[in-house]
């Protein structure tokens, strides 16, 4: 077996870089579902902090403690959320401004994207995600697993969108490996000496879309390894290659006890038919879940509309929370996962239970849909995010519930290729 990352220089490894997902610890302020809202969200946020900064420095021509400023500023919760990191910067008098904001798509929760300010500045810690979505035109692709310590099961997740730092569920800080790694110094141009490590293997350097430098994240030693299988394997085939092998129940069933407590390992297959079937089927099931709003919802679905419903009318797809109706079982009421009650004008029936089979850390896919897309109110902001705005600034009024379907076929399609993937002799 071979490490994901390097644990130390001499450790040999499949990926050279591998980050956490985004930490903002001010998730409301820094995401929303309407980049409208959001873009407001920040502006507030960034003229409060800066007014404190202007009544501290009207108090004192010197820099003051932390602690001293601390005692000195308004609070409020509501206008802003305060880190050690903003204590800093106002006990140095440095403001906030537009190039602290750098608004993104982000992967908040599975098949749950939102608007996202990844400034590292307003942001608690980014890692090394500035090397692997540089900015919105640089295309990549990255997996994730539950970092050591998880509290749900093992489950890989890929992503194209920056992803948010427990996009599986709480208490499960992810580990992302991403395709690509580009090369970008502080002013976002290409370092010195950018290809003097420059490896042999196909897929290795160029420029991507963004027109930054970038090379492929998989070593040269994972290369050599599977080449020794068919020397016609090159890098992007291993990353998939990973992509698959995590899926695998042999892997999982195998590893269960070391994936608590250390980063994954990753078998090597013992000849090239096995190789290609998982790494084929880790580009498929790569596509499934990073375009899954180009899939084709599940046909066998039904929609059953309220007496006087309008499927034209905005409010007939609004969402405000999504649940399973309740049916008597033995004599006890059970959710019928058949069915979701979407709102009071539309029901969605006939999912077929073995769905739920696809699973993302402490939910199904399905579950992580309806969990997701429902409107929130954060406590202390006072901030709503409704996600039926996602819907409303992409110009798709029944996007939420076309995502239902969409999601039941990727699970179903996800299903039927873990259960064709080789078997593990482990």
């Amino acid at each position: 077996t071979t490490h994901l990352p390097a644990h130390d220089d001499k450790t040999p490894s499949i990926f050279e870089l591998r980050s956490n997902g985004l930490q903002t610890n001010r998730d409301a302020w820094n995401y929303n579902s309407s980049k409208a809202e959001l873009e407001e969200n920040l502006g507030r946020m960034i003229d409060h902090f800066n007014a404190q900064v202007a009544y501290v420095k009207s108090l004192s021509a010197k820099p003051m403690s932390i602690d001293a400023v601390a005692g000195l500023i308004d609070l409020d919760a509501s206008k802003f959320k305060w880190t050690d990191k903003d204590f800093s910067r106002l006990s140095s008098g440095s403001d906030y401004g537009s190039d602290d904001t750098d608004i993104r798509t982000a992967a908040y929760r599975p098949f749950h994207r939102r608007f996202v300010n990844a400034g590292p500045t307003l942001n608690k810690r980014v890692g090394q995600l500035p090397r692997i979505f540089p900015k919105a035109e640089a295309e990549n692709l990255a997996i994730g697993c539950a970092g050591m310590g998880g509290s749900a099961a093992f489950v890989p997740f890929a992503t194209a969108d920056i992803p948010d730092l427990v996009v599986t569920g709480a208490g499960n800080a992810m580990q992302f490996y991403p395709r690509y790694i580009y090369e970008v110094g502080p002013a976002g141009d290409a370092p010195p000496n950018l290809f003097s490590d420059a490896g042999t293997g196909s897929n290795d350097s160029g420029v991507g879309d963004s027109g930054l430098p970038r090379r492929n994240n998989v070593t040269d030693h994972a290369l050599n390894l599977y080449r020794m299988l068919d020397s016609m394997i090159d890098k992007d085939d291993v990353f998939f290659y990973v992509y698959g092998l995590m899926h695998s129940t042999d892997h999982r069933s195998a590893f269960a006890s070391d994936l608590k407590k250390s980063l994954p390992r990753i078998p090597q297959v013992d000849n090239a038919v096995d190789f290609w079937a998982f790494s084929k089927a880790g580009r498929q099931l790569a596509e499934l879940h990073t375009n899954y709003e180009n899939v084709e919802p599940w046909p066998d679905l039904t929609y059953e509309y309220a007496a006087g419903a309008d499927k034209d009318d905005p409010a007939t797809n609004r969402v405000t929370k999504m649940k399973h109706p309740k049916v008597k079982l033995d004599g006890e009421s059970v959710e019928d996962r058949t069915r979701i009650i979407y709102n009071e004008h539309v029901t969605v029936g006939t999912i077929p239970e073995a769905a739920y089979g696809y699973e993302l850390g402490s939910r199904s896919a399905i579950g992580w849909v309806m969990e997701a897309w429902r409107v929130r109110t954060d406590k202390a902001s006072g901030i709503v995010n409704d996600p039926n705005d996602w819907a409303t600034e992409h110009n798709d009024p029944t996007y939420i519930l076309d995502l239902i379907g969409r999601v039941v076929t990727v699970s179903m399609r996800t299903i039927e290729i873990v259960e064709g993937l080789p078997k593990l002799s482990l």
